[in-house]
């Protein structure tokens, strides 16, 4: 399962594997776990996730509209 997988990667101690996988999960955000993780993933201790995050996020609600 590559999303389980990359849902455990965005838990990585390194932050590079967090931003990778965030940008990875967006393409998947229509699952809830997804959206759940992406939505964590904004208070994250790195600014590079967090911006990532939000901007994934913004883009995601303001394209359902």
């Amino acid at each position: 399962n590559s999303i389980g997988h990359l849902i455990a990667l965005s838990s990585s101690y390194l932050v590079s594997n967090r931003t990778h996988a965030a940008r990875r999960l967006k393409h998947h955000i229509e699952q809830p776990e997804v959206l759940a993780r992406i939505q964590e993933m904004k208070s994250d201790e790195s600014p590079t996730v967090r911006r990532i995050a939000t901007g994934i996020l913004i883009h995601h609600f303001k394209t359902r509209d």
